[in-house]
C-alpha cells in the first residue's frame, strides 16, 4: 500500500524554454512496501513545453531533453546540464520520495526517472552527483 497517490506539476525554465513537469503516483513509501515496486510501478513522469506560437503545452519525447538534468523537488524544479553535474545522467528526472522507516521515522530518498525507458528506480549509494565539474 503506497500514500499519498497525487498528480503533481511543477514549471521550469531549461535552456530559455518554459516546461511543464507533471508527477503521477505516489510520493510516500508506507510500511512493509518495497521501494522498487513503488519506484517500478507507481511513479511516472511526463514533461510538455509550451508552444508559445500555438499557444499549447506539447509533450516532450523521451529523450527531448538531451544533456538536461530536471531536479524535482516537493515545492521546487530546477534544470541543469550534464556539462555541470558530471556524476548526472542526462535526459532524467531526478526527485524525492519518503520511505516509512518504523516508529514514527520516515526517510527522504532520492529517485531517478529515466525519460527515454518511462522507468524510475533509486539513485545509486555511489553516485556522486555534486562533484565539481571537471
Amino acid at each position: 500500500m503506497w500514500w499519498k497517490k497525487e498528480k503533481k506539476k511543477n514549471l521550469v525554465e531549461s535552456l530559455g524554454e518554459l516546461l511543464l513537469v507533471e508527477r503521477h503516483g505516489s510520493t510516500f513509501v508506507a510500511k512493509h512496501c518495497s521501494v522498487e515496486d513503488m519506484l517500478k510501478n507507481e511513479v511516472k513522469f511526463k514533461v510538455y513545453k509550451l508552444d508559445g506560437v500555438r499557444k499549447q503545452w506539447v509533450e516532450m519525447k523521451g529523450s527531448d531533453l538531451d544533456d538536461r538534468i530536471l531536479f524535482v523537488g516537493e515545492d521546487c524544479c530546477f534544470s541543469v546540464s550534464t556539462r555541470d553535474f558530471p556524476g548526472c545522467q542526462g535526459n532524467c528526472i531526478y526527485f524525492s520520495y519518503e520511505v516509512w522507516c518504523g516508529k514514527n521515522v520516515i526517510s527522504s530518498r532520492i529517485g531517478v526517472f529515466h525519460l527515454d525507458v518511462g522507468r524510475a528506480s533509486p539513485l545509486e549509494a555511489s553516485a556522486n552527483i555534486f562533484l565539481p565539474p571537471p
